[in-house]
């Protein structure tokens, strides 16, 4: 299979140039990018499976950009799971594919009131962890796992909708439990039914996403079947609860303390300086 793959600093200078520009849609070209593999273009497969997420866009009011990403990453994955395995495992593929095919998804998905283009959503962030965040890629990965989980009481579909972009992305993805699609699910149920609990859900999952990825150390998550992964996970969420509330409460005093510390230091005085003063420095 033929397919381009776009390099990091290509990818990186057409981002600032998104970002230079009052009228992003006056950029009519992304960077071509390098020519891998032989074979069929992908390119046919590529406009299909992009299109319904681009015109998601017009569609998308009353509803939160995740909830929208849930749902069409189901239809993503599987649109793109047919390609070679080379080009999925390709990072410049997917950026080519935010820049050159998703580049107004990406924008209207990842893109703030500060920055248009997202360094994040175009895959063109410094990251230290395994997994390189990208949105086209982000949804690959979200498709895939509900698809390939083996949770009896869900659909993939509902899997795919549990909501919270940060859930996905930072405590799922990018530990080791995102290469384990029924751990990783039961992680997500598991998160999702404590979302009004005694602290934050993201607060709470910060620190069992720390204690499951330690489970890996003796453990092969990938092999674990539905009954074992809650099993396993649920004493994790449980563990994690007290040490969630002691880092909000020690959050919450350097807050407090910095908040007070202002409140004591006496602002420096603006404005004209005094006569006195004035005709002192003259002389």
């Amino acid at each position: 299979m033929k397919y381009r793959s776009l390099a990091f600093r290509e990818a990186e200078k057409y981002v600032n140039t998104l970002n230079r520009t009052s009228d992003v849609s006056s950029i009519n070209h992304a960077p071509a990018g390098t020519v891998r593999g032989d074979g069929v273009d992908c390119h046919q497969t590529l406009v299909e499976a992009c299109r319904p997420l681009l015109a998601s866009i017009k569609r998308s009011k009353g509803l939160s950009l995740d909830s929208i990403e849930g749902a069409l990453s189901l239809d993503f994955y599987h649109a793109l799971s047919r390609l070679d395995p080379v080009a999925l495992n390709d990072l410049g593929f997917w950026r080519h594919l935010a820049c050159h095919y998703l580049r107004d998804f990406v924008i209207w998905r990842d893109g703030s009131r500060k920055v248009t283009a997202s360094e994040g959503g175009f895959g063109v962030r410094q990251s230290t962890s395994t997994f390189q965040d990208c949105v086209p890629y982000r949804m690959f990965r979200r498709g895939q796992i509900a698809a390939l989980a083996k949770i009896g009481s869900m659909t993939p579909g509902q899997i795919a909708r549990i909501e919270g972009t940060d859930l996905w992305r930072s405590h799922v993805l990018r530990i080791k439990l995102g290469n384990s699609p029924t751990a990783a699910a039961a992680f997500l149920v598991i998160a999702d039914k404590r979302r009004k609990g005694e602290v934050s859900l993201t607060d709470l999952v910060r620190e069992a996403a720390k204690l499951v990825q330690r489970l890996n150390t003796n453990l092969i998550m990938g092999a674990l079947d539905e009954t074992d992964a809650f099993e396993l996970i649920k004493p994790e969420f449980d563990a994690a609860l007290p040490l969630a509330i002691a880092s909000r409460k020690a959050k919450d005093e350097v807050k407090r303390a910095k908040s007070e510390s202002k409140k004591i230091t006496p602002k420096p005085r603006r404005g004209k300086a005094s006569r006195s003063v004035r005709g002192k420095a003259k002389k």
